[in-house]
């Protein structure tokens, strides 16, 4: 179950219209958490099409880095009137926030799906540019299951 208490936020895409932009970088550390929920939310959206993708890097400056696969990724966007998320299959470790306001997508990564063999254990979303279009979204990443006890949430920014 998900604590707030156990629970580190990180906001990656303040609320903002981002046409003719992508998301801005923001590298989030695993090394002291067991799982990451990324958290993107539509506002208006005017008509672009955003492809959305994970990297992993071995560290927060991210010199070294490659795509982290992913296969699933939770939605309403099929029905933005309903707060019930529907598992959705991603294909090719991407999918396309597309010309729907006011819905959600959820990705879930599990530290263990990095390449931890080889010193990776950093994480980015990427967000492309949804074009010359007013479309508008926010994006944060929730990581939790803290691996040490700590009286305060060690910052997920750091490495």
């Amino acid at each position: 179950m998900l604590k707030v208490q156990n629970t580190q936020r990180v906001l990656i895409a303040p609320p903002n219209n981002y046409t003719g932009a992508t998301c801005p970088n923001v590298e989030l550390s695993m090394k002291l958490y067991d799982k990451a929920q990324i958290v993107i939310m539509t506002g208006p959206w005017a008509a672009g099409t955003a492809a959305v993708t994970l990297e992993q890097g071995t560290d927060i400056a991210f010199g070294t880095n490659k795509a982290l696969g992913f296969t699933l990724m939770w939605t309403n966007s099929a029905l933005v009137a309903s707060p019930q998320l529907v598992a959705t299959a991603v294909a090719a470790n991407t999918f396309d926030v597309a010309n729907v306001a006011n819905a959600t997508y959820i990705i879930e990564v599990d530290a263990d799906s990095l390449d931890q063999d080889n010193g990776y254990d950093c994480i980015r979303l990427a967000i492309a540019s949804p074009g010359a279009h007013a479309d508008y979204y926010v994006a944060y990443a929730d990581l939790y299951t803290a691996r040490y006890a700590a009286g305060v949430m060690p910052s997920s920014v750091i490495d």
